[in-house]
């Protein structure tokens, strides 16, 4: 029997929650360490954009200087 794990640290973590919350019947368990599930409304577009800028990052520049 496969095994599958989400795994996810911060952003990453809202993510794997996220889709373990979607299908929990895909996973055996989690691992999510530091993930905020909520953000008092007043923190939440200053997180949005953080996590866009982030995002940008991983997807144009190299991943080994990040």
């Amino acid at each position: 029997m496969t095994s599958i794990v989400p795994v996810g640290y911060s952003m990453g973590g809202r993510l794997a929650l996220s889709a373990w919350m979607q299908a929990p019947q895909m996973f055996t368990r989690a691992l999510i360490v530091s993930a905020t599930p909520y953000l008092p409304q007043p923190e939440i577009p200053e997180r949005k954009d953080w996590e866009s800028a982030w995002s940008k990052r991983f997807l144009s520049e190299d991943w080994g200087a990040l």
